[in-house]
């Protein structure tokens, strides 16, 4: 059975909170895709919120779209509608970094920028430069595979990165100190590329 309108609005503030649930005309036409306005934009502020969320909009057969920095919405086709967008503008965190491994975890919404001023303290770097990098989320530039000018350098693609976590798992190396000979062969052999240390 369908939930209403008033219920669904506070099931998914029960989840993110109201402050961080939007539904008034006038946002709601600033967060429009193609002139499609969503019902609801929701800003979750953990891994768990996104998966309440998500399993609330499936329930109900909501149309959803993610939005990071917003700043690549016009690729693809135009939405047919929006019910829901979970936006990741509070889940911007570095949950794990391991600079003798080469390896860092962030969250979706982080941009670019602020991975980079992470990385720069140790003399590491992100070889990702697409254009307006510095705002761009890291979510949406894995999403739209966005690439610049280093490519040429430092090939790089998000299916490498997406590669070598998902194998490293799945093979248990990720317990067992071996994430960076694994991370590292992985990336060479697909092309890809991770961190890495600057020249000079």
């Amino acid at each position: 059975m369908a939930v209403s309108t008033p219920a669904l609005r506070e099931a998914f503030a029960d989840v993110v909170g109201s402050e961080h649930l939007i539904d008034t005309p006038a946002a709601l036409d600033a967060h429009a895709v193609d002139g499609v306005r969503p019902r609801w934009v929701a800003r979750p502020g953990s891994a768990e919120e996104v998966g309440r969320m998500l399993a609330l909009a499936h329930a109900e057969r909501l149309a959803v779209s993610p939005r990071g920095s917003g700043s690549a919405l016009s690729l693809g086709n135009p939405p047919r509608r929006i019910d829901l967008i979970v936006g990741t503008s509070r889940l911007c965190a570095l949950t794990e970094y391991v600079p003798e491994d080469m390896v860092a975890s962030v969250e979706a919404g982080m941009s670019l920028g602020a991975l980079g001023r992470a990385l720069a303290g140790p003399g590491q770097m992100l070889a990702l430069d697409p254009p307006g990098s510095s705002s761009r989320s890291i979510g949406g530039v894995l999403a739209t595979n966005a690439t610049g000018p280093m490519r040429f350098f430092r090939p790089a693609t998000a299916g490498a990165f997406g590669a070598v976590a998902a194998l490293a798992r799945l093979a248990g190396l990720e317990a067992d100190g071996l994430r960076a000979a694994w991370g590292a062969l992985l990336s060479g052999l697909m092309q890809g590329t991770g961190l890495v240390v600057p020249p000079g």
